[in-house]
């Protein structure tokens, strides 16, 4: 059985006002083609496939269609509500997209998912599980978690209207699904299982996570849980996170038969994860943070959140695949890719292998340190033609809103300008106490645009936010 593990497609997401709706369109399709080449039984997305909780017509539209061609010859694809999506708007369309073997899953269901090979294979695994654990609201996690307050239990609250976790239900505050809405939980579905077993690399062919060492052992067999976990500090609130996530991911587990291999799917935060900018925090100090301990004893974990594909450190064999697309200039030089799961051995052990991905755009960054001339030079060059691209510019002088604009229209792909000065310079060019907050704001404006100037309309609503601000001041603070 071949599974092809994805996540974090951030549909609807732009870069410095830049719509990106052509590139996400061309990524997918050849996430498509590459489940048609490789012959993937399985399609794992594991959450954030919108960048935001009310995604654009056009994002919901584009996805529906992705997935269904992912699905078109009998494949199988499970989709994970991410800390960007949310959880009622992924389920909603489950009823029908179930019927074409799509589970959407916006919270924990009671039982796995449970895969069958279409056409066995000697030396693969006939059935696989999946135990879908999509993102567990930060908000709700708290009620959980601090549920110490004049003796209340989380379950006593009400549900976050925004809530991403599925917590609200049961007595352990676990799972809160409604079946008839639910996940496909327990169903036995057909897949293909095609040959190439052997066609793959092993485990470790990607650095990342594994170079730091996590932080924070995991809670030991006697810990308590909810409601009677402490309140004091972030150690003893992350010990507290982990044990309520390995009851859940044991509870899942349990249905699993002891001959059928588990694959767990999440979007989380796993201590020792290499970050960028792009990624919105689901944890607080580590606090909502798992270490590789923490995961159960299964054959891949399959994981959403972080951008930068990197596999995860021992014990645990999983990754997470990244983001499709750069999605900030912190991730400027990546590789993006996908995952291949395949199995080898007995009893069956995963093989993973990193398939690239290029249809999307690569972001650039560049220091030049000759001032403008410099900035010319490469803006007039062919250099760079299909990125976007952030320049930082070593200048004497702030630049002249003439070269910016050279700049610009030489090279639309240029969407960040930052100018350095000298000390010298900044000084200068330092607004003092007896100016108007206009000149001010004129001069600030330019600083971080590379020499920009503000429309009038935007300097006009800057001085009406200024006077409504002072109008709300106590007089002995004006």
């Amino acid at each position: 059985m071949r599974i092809l593990h994805t996540a974090d497609w951030h549909l609807g997401s732009t870069l410095e006002g830049r719509d990106r709706k052509e590139e996400q369109a061309a990524v997918l399709e050849e996430i498509v083609e590459i489940a048609r080449e490789e012959d993937v039984d399985l399609v794992l997305v594991a959450g954030d496939v919108y960048d935001r909780y009310n995604p654009p017509a056009w994002a919901e539209t584009l996805l529906y269609e992705t997935l269904a061609r992912l699905a078109e010859g009998g494949r199988q694809v499970v989709v994970l509500a991410g800390n960007h999506d949310s959880p009622e708007r992924i389920a909603a369309a489950h009823p029908l997209a179930h019927e074409r073997g799509i589970h959407l899953v916006g919270r924990v269901p009671e039982k796995p998912l449970l895969f069958e090979a279409r056409r066995p294979v000697r030396g693969a695994p006939e059935r696989i599980a999946v135990l879908p654990v999509p993102y567990v609201s930060e908000v709700r996690l708290r009620e959980v978690i601090y549920a110490v307050e004049e003796g209340s239990s989380p379950n006593d609250r009400q549900s976050p209207e925004r809530g991403g976790g599925g917590l609200e239900a049961d007595p352990d505050g676990i799972s809160g699904e409604d079946p008839d809405r639910g996940q496909g939980a327990g169903e036995t579905n057909p897949l293909g299982t095609p040959p190439g077993a052997g066609e793959t690399n092993p485990v470790g062919t990607l650095s990342g996570a594994g170079e730091t060492d996590p932080v924070g052992a995991p809670p030991g067999a006697g810990e308590t849980v909810p409601g009677d976990i402490p309140y004091d500090g972030t150690s003893a609130r992350r010990s507290a996170y982990a044990a309520k996530m390995r009851q859940i991911f044991g509870r899942l587990l349990a249905s699993v038969p002891a001959e059928v291999p588990a694959v767990l799917a999440a979007h989380l935060f796993v201590l020792g994860g290499s970050t960028s900018d792009s990624e919105r925090p689901i944890e607080v100090g580590g606090a909502y943070a798992l270490a590789p301990e923490d995961f159960p004893p299964v054959a891949y974990v399959a994981l959403g959140h972080l951008h930068r594909p990197q596999e995860l450190p021992a014990p645990a064999t999983g990754a997470y695949s990244g983001s499709p697309l750069a999605l900030s200039f912190s991730e400027a030089g990546q590789s993006k890719r996908v995952v291949l799961v395949t199995w080898e051995g007995s009893p069956p052990q995963a093989r993973l292998t990193w398939l690239p991905l290029r249809r999307g755009k690569p972001l650039v960054r560049h220091t030049f340190l000759g001032g403008a001339e410099e900035l010319l030079r490469y803006a007039r060059s062919d250099a760079d033609r299909g990125a976007w691209v952030e320049v930082v510019v070593h200048t004497p002088v702030p630049l002249d809103s003439e070269v910016v604009r050279e700049v610009r229209r030489r090279h639309p792909g240029i969407l960040i300008i930052r100018p350095i000065l000298p000390e010298t310079a900044r000084e200068s060019i330092s607004v003092t106490a007896d100016r108007p907050p206009e000149e001010f704001f004129r001069r600030f404006y330019r600083e971080r645009t590379g020499g920009k100037d503000p429309e009038e309309d935007l300097v006009r609503l800057f001085l009406e936010l200024l006077a409504e601000g002072d109008e709300g001041l106590p007089a002995a603070s004006l």
